[in-house]
């Protein structure tokens, strides 16, 4: 009868023990929610086939970085270089930035897409046009670029 107490007492403490560990768990992942960069993760807690208890954590893979966090950059696909000679009467602009910036190619507003990727196309004149891609965000930081393109008529 003895042993059969200390069995039961054994399991008790034991799911006291896992109980416990999830609370810990559940205040760990409150609190590092609010952190930038972690995953949340979901905690399932039971008892095995022996009566003890088990714990398993799963990753959710959801990221929590806010958007303030990303790295700020302005960079320009097309044209490959920042001086260009062509022979087209347009040329199309395009580069990556954050999703929350607000771009302007001479003047003129262009908003990224979700991935950051935005594209314009710019009407040239004859001869040297000089493009400025300037990307902005609310904290009032700016990235420029200035494009020297040529162009020359058929």
């Amino acid at each position: 009868m003895g042993r059969l107490v200390n069995m039961t007492l054994i399991r008790i403490l034991a799911i006291c023990v896992a109980i416990l560990v999830v609370i810990v768990i559940s205040i760990g992942i409150l609190y590092r929610s609010d952190s930038p960069g972690l995953t949340t993760q979901e905690t399932d807690s039971g008892v095995d086939a022996s009566g003890s208890p088990t714990l398993t954590n799963k990753n959710v893979g959801v990221p929590n970085e806010p958007t303030s966090a990303k790295v700020f950059s302005l960079d320009i696909v097309n044209p490959p270089v920042s001086e260009v000679v062509t022979r087209e009467s347009t040329i199309v602009i395009s580069g990556l930035t954050r999703q929350d910036a607000v771009i302007t190619v001479d003047q003129y507003v262009v908003e990224p897409d979700i991935n950051g990727l935005f594209q314009y196309v710019v009407d040239l004149s004859e001869g040297i046009n000089y493009i400025e891609v300037i990307a902005s965000i609310s904290t009032g930081e700016q990235k420029k670029t200035m494009l020297v393109v040529g162009y020359v008529p058929q």
